[in-house]
C-alpha cells in the first residue's frame, strides 16, 4: 500500500497557472476596473474616461476591465466595482466621481 507516495501533479497548480496566464494580459495596464456588475462598472468606466479627458491623458493611459471572478479574487477585494491604478487597488465597493478619480490619477502619475 502506497499511502504516502508522492502524487504526480496537482490540479491546484494548473488552475493557478491558468489564472496567471490570464493576468499577464493586464500586466501593462495603467487602469483596471474590477467587477461583474455591468451598470456599476460601466458608470465607473465613464467617470474614469471623463477624468482622463479632463487631464488630457486619453492617449497615454489605457483602461481595461476584468469581470472574471477568479481574476478579481487575485486582487483580494470583496466589493466591486474596484479601481486599480498602476497595479494598486485604490478603490473598492463604490463608484468614484470624476473629481476623485482625477485626484487618484494625479497621485499615482506624478509628472
Amino acid at each position: 500500500m502506497n499511502l504516502f507516495s508522492k502524487k504526480e501533479g496537482c490540479c491546484c497548480n494548473n488552475i493557478l497557472n491558468e489564472q496567471i496566464k490570464k493576468m499577464e494580459k493586464y500586466e501593462d495596464s495603467n487602469l483596471i476596473i474590477l467587477g461583474n456588475d455591468y451598470n456599476k462598472c460601466k458608470k465607473l468606466e465613464e467617470n474614469t474616461k471623463e477624468a482622463l479627458i479632463e487631464l488630457n491623458l486619453t492617449k497615454d493611459i489605457k483602461i481595461d476591465s476584468i469581470n472574471d471572478p477568479s481574476l478579481i479574487a487575485m486582487y483580494e477585494i470583496i466589493n466591486t466595482p474596484g479601481l486599480v491604478i498602476q497595479s494598486k487597488v485604490v478603490s473598492t465597493g463604490t463608484i468614484l466621481d470624476k473629481d476623485k478619480i482625477i485626484k487618484l490619477i494625479e497621485k499615482y502619475y506624478k509628472k
